[in-house]
């Protein structure tokens, strides 16, 4: 995610258009779709990451892969970015996307490491008991983190909140070191 500023720029705009034709929430899906094939696919992360790509391979790339089975918009805005040689910026511009939509819909992403897999009923307690605190939809991602030993850690907007039990042994030697 070399370049947000750039991926901003794109996105603001597909963004916006996106609102305007009622079109945000498929959009969204369709962008979805391409990062997932960013992270699973190295063929096509090489291929947008590759400058070397002549124009007329790429466009007949984006064309075969997205042509019809993603909403116009996105295959007019795919079809852009491959014109202006911004390929590589793909993994921003779906990054920046997921930020601008989980702003517009009053989603809060927030990332849960936990030492022992959660049942289904513990994560719904979590996301209940966020939803409260901060007044939004919480979309969770769950990891299980054995090296916390016990209890959990939370990532929200980059700001970590450690109820662990490695934070607390931490804590714990640092008061019996500074008394």
């Amino acid at each position: 995610m070399e370049n947000i500023q750039v991926a901003k720029r794109y996105v603001s705009a597909l963004f916006s258009t996106a609102s305007e034709d009622n079109a945000l929430d498929t959009v969204r899906e369709d962008l979805v779709g391409v990062n997932a094939l960013l992270t699973d696919s190295k063929e096509f992360a090489g291929f947008v990451g590759n400058p070397l790509v002549p124009e007329a391979q790429s466009k007949a790339v984006i064309e075969e892969l997205f042509k019809g089975k993603v909403h116009d918009l996105t295959f007019k805005f795919l079809n852009f970015v491959q014109q202006k040689d911004r390929l590589a910026e793909l993994p921003a511009i779906c990054y920046v996307f997921e930020e601008f939509y989980a702003k517009e819909k009053g989603i809060l992403p927030v990332e849960l490491s936990i030492a022992h897999a959660p049942n289904d009923k513990q994560v719904e307690a979590i996301k209940q008991k966020l939803a409260d605190r901060y007044k939004k939809e919480i979309n969770l991602e769950v990891k299980v983190d054995e090296s916390l030993i016990g209890g959990f850690r939370l990532n929200i907007n980059n700001q970590i909140e450690d109820y662990s039990v490695v934070a607390q042994l931490k804590e714990f030697k640092n008061k019996v070191l500074n008394s």
